[in-house]
């Protein structure tokens, strides 16, 4: 079981010999210990990060195609880079675009279809094809059993309850309005898709928040961060990185590593290693 923050608080004053935290203080340490995670983060093969892959299902496009990053649940590591894989519907993974790609599908006037979808990144967002035009349904036009999403507005009210961007809601009996702030569209059935990313690691917080990586890599961090003060522990925690990876390289012709991360990785299977977040009724 991996250590908890004020564990690797405790550990980190051991090694720095200040147990009691007399020299430096437990909010310093845990400073220490947030900048080593992101020194290891760096350092560690994607596939041993796998702690931070997450899957987020039944995301809606709006009427252009554009999803924005900033409505998934995580921030997405090293400034929205760390997207490993757009797919349709729970089907076929779109492929990534450039620029010059976009333009000449746009001269060729050619539209990818659900066999072949395509997507681009504008900063913090994707727009992706194919994508369909919607119809704004009013208020007062929610009908029971019918599933409406919120494309846009900062919240939809319906039934008492509030939505935010991206978020879906089904119609009940006897309530056909709702209301809303800021600016968008009511919508049914837009696409969807679903997005495989990288999170940034959660910042510890002694008490709150402990390290999302296993007991190996958290008492690399520890020693990580003891050598901001200790170069020799810095050096140890840094061939430890190393072999870590060294463990775990891929190793044969077929690019199949020596762990279940590995497999995902190289062979881009990832439903058993993210953690899944599914957009339904929220």
């Amino acid at each position: 079981m991996a250590l908890t923050t004020a564990q690797q608080v405790d550990m980190l004053g051991v090694y720095l010999a200040d147990p009691g935290d007399e020299k430096i203080s437990r909010t310093l340490k845990v400073q220490m210990l947030n900048n080593a995670q992101r020194i290891v983060t760096i350092m560690l093969r994607p596939h041993l990060r796998n702690a931070l892959q997450v899957l987020e299902e039944d995301l809606p496009l709006d009427s252009d195609g554009f999803f924005d990053l900033n409505n998934l649940s995580n921030t997405i590591r090293d400034h929205h880079t760390g997207i490993n894989m757009v797919r349709y519907d729970g089907g076929r993974p779109a492929d990534l675009m450039s620029i010059d790609e976009l333009k000449e599908l746009r001269f060729l006037t050619q539209t990818p279809n659900t066999d072949s979808p395509k997507y681009i990144q504008w900063g913090d967002k994707i727009q992706c094809w194919p994508h369909s035009g919607l119809t704004d349904v009013a208020t007062g036009s929610i009908e029971e059993g019918e599933v409406y999403y919120n494309l846009g507005y900062t919240t939809v009210t319906y039934n008492g309850v509030e939505y935010t961007d991206t978020k879906s809601f089904t119609g009940v009996a006897g309530v056909t309005a709702y209301t809303t702030t800021g600016t968008g569209i009511v919508a049914q059935s837009p696409q969807l898709i679903d997005i495989y990313y990288e999170k940034t690691p959660a910042d510890l917080v002694e008490g709150t928040q402990d390290c999302e990586y296993d007991d190996r890599v958290t008492e690399i961090i520890t020693m990580i961060a003891c050598g901001s003060l200790n170069q020799d522990q810095y050096q140890i925690g840094m061939m430890q990185i190393e072999k870590y990876n060294e463990e775990y390289r891929p190793t044969d012709s077929n690019r199949v590593g020596r762990s279940p991360e590995d497999a995902y990785y190289m062979n881009r299977r990832p439903d058993n290693h993210f953690i899944t977040i599914s957009h339904g009724d929220a």
